[in-house]
């Protein structure tokens, strides 16, 4: 896993990407669950930003699922995506949904990797990067200085 700052980071980015391709009514809304989505994901994780705080519900999680179990997979955010469309609450459901999604993604950079599809696939993909180390570290400074940009684009400061 990576730190939870790097996924809210790279979760936010996301999220001010996707205002470019997608009508959203309300941004703001649409942001905060972008960046809620992007740190549900440990909540298989006790020692996480999420399940530090939840800690009965995160110890009980990752002892059915364990850590990068179905948490980890695209299933939950497919399936939050499809239930949020039903009930009428798209701007919610599609950025918690994206927002877990860039969780995911950034987590297949990482050395651990994740299993996508588990249990119907073991289909692996590990990265590079340790959580808290020199790389992780840069890629947080790389990805503050392009949400600061892209900020200021959105806000026409140029």
């Amino acid at each position: 896993k990576m730190r939870y700052r790097t996924h809210i980071l790279f979760g936010f980015l996301f999220g001010l990407f996707a205002l470019d391709f997608f009508k959203i009514n309300n941004k703001l809304l649409f942001l905060i669950f972008v960046i809620l989505g992007s740190i549900f994901v440990d909540i298989d994780s006790s020692a996480s930003l999420l399940g530090s705080r939840i800690k009965p519900l995160s110890w009980l999680i990752n002892k059915i699922f364990g850590h990068r179990g179905l948490f980890h997979t695209i299933y939950i955010p497919l399936i939050i995506f499809l239930i949020s469309v039903y009930y009428g609450y798209i701007n919610i459901g599609a950025g918690f949904s994206l927002g877990y999604l860039s969780h995911i993604l950034i987590d297949c950079f990482n050395i651990k990797g994740v299993r996508l599809f588990r249990p119907v696939s073991d289909f692996h993909i590990k990265g590079f990067i340790r959580t808290g180390g020199f790389l992780e570290s840069i890629i947080f400074l790389i990805l503050f200085a392009i949400s600061l940009w892209k900020i200021a684009v959105i806000f026409k400061v140029f």
